[in-house]
């Protein structure tokens, strides 16, 4: 269900107004609806599921995915039909969400991992897969731990400049299947 709810304290650009919210996403369903109206800004996932969505079809406007304690955001995760991962579709951010993921492709969205993302997301690309990213890549890595980190793309080019901050509680680990 959507309802307008004042924005998250020390959201940015919070003036008092109201935003509209998604409230109760745990579902591939819900979670399509959320990123597809343009009207909501934020996200908030209220059950632990994993996501088919491998492209955030639809996705409109800026998002920012929040969590619920002790729920995960499960990203997909390549398969034989999805050999590549998530692909963000817009500007996203994650905010105080555990997550768990291999791959997340920013296509050159911005893409912003802010205070208490825990979990672990093997790799992150501010470009794309096997496809030149034409257009500036934007990551910004605050908290949670990944084992790559790339301002470009996956075995292509980017056209245009590549801008990565990592900072914050963002840690690196090794996800070999040797540990």
């Amino acid at each position: 269900a959507l309802i307008n709810m004042p924005m998250p304290a020390g959201a940015a650009g919070n003036d008092g107004s109201t935003e509209q919210f998604a409230l109760g996403v745990s579902s591939d369903a819900d979670l399509a609806t959320a990123l597809s109206n343009t009207a909501v800004k934020y996200i908030r996932i209220e059950g632990t599921f994993s996501s088919s969505i491998p492209t955030w079809q639809g996705a409109q406007g800026e998002k920012v995915i929040l969590g619920t304690t002790g729920k995960t955001l499960h990203l997909p995760s390549p398969t034989p039909s999805n050999r590549d991962g998530c692909f963000i579709s817009s500007d996203t951010t994650f905010k105080n969400i555990d997550l768990a993921g291999i791959n997340i492709y920013a296509q050159g969205n911005r893409l912003i991992f802010d205070e208490g993302v825990t979990g672990n997301v093997a790799n992150i690309f501010g470009g794309s897969y096997n496809s030149a990213c034409n257009s500036d890549t934007y990551l910004k890595i605050m908290s949670g731990s990944f084992n790559t980190i790339c301002g470009g793309s996956w075995q292509d080019d980017v056209n245009g400049s590549t801008y990565v901050e990592i900072g914050g509680a963002a840690k690196q680990v090794n996800n070999s299947a040797s540990e």
